[in-house]
């Protein structure tokens, strides 16, 4: 058989070449990707909510030898996690109301002891340890996370924001003063128009200023 004649060369157009260029710059982007049309789309950013970098930048959060604490400003989180969780307490999270909490024990960590943090909450387990064995007894209530001299800087800074909340929170509200009664008010104005002590130019600049205040 034969062969027929030669194909004719295709030559691009300068749109085409165009094209073929932008095509081939989309896909050698790193992480680029292809769309219908033939165009270079670039990869995807991940993107945190406003609310979530609030929360995020709130947070406190200490590691210790037995949990972790972290405390966003109305809950106080006490995650176990790792051999010394599960071999104490058991792996899982607690978390407790700031609202909940009575008090903050402390106990400091030593060059050869372990410190704690221990909150009182009413109904709770937290242990009450007779002298000498508080550090012994902690390491086994789920109220407690141990942590060592080199962690205890971070649990200080924790302790410290947890008690500075719990003092806003209890501080007594300022006092609002009751809405004074308008109404009441413009009728004794009146009165006094009527008793010739206020002129009606007094009465209507006076009542224009009880009616501005609703």
């Amino acid at each position: 058989m034969s062969e027929g004649p030669n194909e004719p060369e295709h030559i691009p157009s300068p749109e085409q070449r165009r094209r073929n260029r932008e095509i081939a710059r989309g896909a050698a982007a790193p992480g680029g990707r292809l769309d219908n049309q033939g165009g270079g789309v670039p990869p995807e950013t991940g993107r945190i909510s406003e609310r979530d970098a609030d929360a995020s930048r709130m947070a406190t959060e200490a590691k210790g030898r037995n949990g972790t604490v972290v405390f966003d400003g109305n809950f106080v989180s006490i995650q176990r996690k790792g051999f010394v969780a599960r071999a104490t307490i058991g792996k899982g999270e607690k978390r407790i109301p700031l609202a909940s909490i009575a008090a903050v024990q402390w106990k400091q960590a030593g060059p050869m002891v372990n410190g704690f943090i221990q909150f009182t909450v009413p109904g709770g387990k937290e242990r009450r340890s007779s002298f000498g064995k508080q550090s012994h007894d902690a390491i086994r209530d789920e109220n407690s996370v141990m942590f060592t001299k080199a962690q205890m800087p971070a649990f200080e800074k924790l302790r410290d924001a947890i008690e500075q909340a719990i003092v806003t929170r209890s501080a007594p509200q300022s006092a609002v003063a009751a809405p004074a009664n308008v109404p009441e008010q413009i009728q004794q104005l009146a009165s006094l128009r009527d008793q010739g002590i206020l002129n009606d130019a007094e009465f209507d600049a006076k009542k224009a200023d009880l009616l501005s205040r609703m």
